[in-house]
C-alpha cells in the first residue's frame, strides 16, 4: 500500500513540476519546450485539442506577434512613465502650496513683506496648476494610443489562450515549421 502511494506521489510530482516551469516561461513556452507528441507509426490523429500543422504555424506566428507587442508596449510606456513622474512632482508641489495657503488664508499679515510672500505663493500655486493641467493634457494624448496598443495586445493574448494554449501538437509538425517546409 505504501509503495502504491509513493508511486502515485512521484507520478503526480513529475506532472506538476514541468507544468509550473512552463507556465513561468510564458504563453508560447509549450512550443519551445518540445512537449509535443510523436506520431505513432507515422500516423497522426488531429482532434479539437490537437493543433494541425497550419494551426501550429498560426500559433507560432501569434506567439511571435505577442512578443513583439510586449516589447512595443515596454518602449511606448517610457514616455508615459516619464510624464507620470513629472505629474507626480508637480502634484506634490501643488499639494504643499495648497496646504500652506489653506492654513494661512485667514492669517492677518502685519508687514508688506508678509503680504508679498503670501501673494508670491498664491501666484506660484496658480502657475503650478496651469503647468500641471498642460502636462496632464500631454499625458492624456500619450495615454490614448497606448491604451489602444494594450487593447490590441490583450486581444492577441486572448486569441492565443483560446486557440493555442494547452493544445497538443506533433513534434514532427513543429520540426517541419522550424525547417521551413510546407
Amino acid at each position: 500500500m505504501k509503495a502504491k502511494s509513493a508511486l502515485v506521489s512521484i507520478i503526480i510530482g513529475l506532472f506538476i513540476f514541468p507544468l509550473e516551469s512552463e507556465a513561468k516561461r510564458g504563453f508560447g513556452s509549450i512550443f519551445k519546450a518540445g512537449k509535443g507528441a510523436r506520431a505513432v507509426g507515422g500516423v497522426k490523429s488531429y482532434d479539437f485539442n490537437t493543433l494541425t500543422l497550419e494551426q501550429l504555424r498560426q500559433c507560432l506566428s501569434l506567439e511571435s506577434d505577442i512578443e513583439i507587442s510586449e516589447q512595443r508596449l515596454k518602449n511606448d510606456a517610457l514616455p508615459l512613465n516619464s510624464k507620470e513622474k513629472v505629474l507626480s512632482s508637480l502634484e506634490a508641489k501643488v499639494n504643499s502650496l495648497d496646504r500652506y495657503l489653506t492654513i494661512n488664508q485667514n492669517v492677518v499679515f502685519y508687514t508688506q513683506a508678509e503680504v508679498d510672500a503670501f501673494n508670491d505663493k498664491v501666484e506660484k500655486y496658480n502657475k503650478l496648476i496651469a503647468t500641471y493641467n498642460v502636462e496632464l493634457e500631454h499625458y492624456r494624448k500619450l495615454e490614448r494610443p497606448y491604451n489602444d496598443l494594450v487593447g490590441e495586445h490583450n486581444n492577441k493574448i486572448g486569441k492565443f489562450k483560446m486557440d493555442c494554449a494547452g493544445k497538443r501538437y506533433y513534434e514532427e509538425d513543429l520540426d517541419t515549421i522550424k525547417n521551413g517546409k510546407k
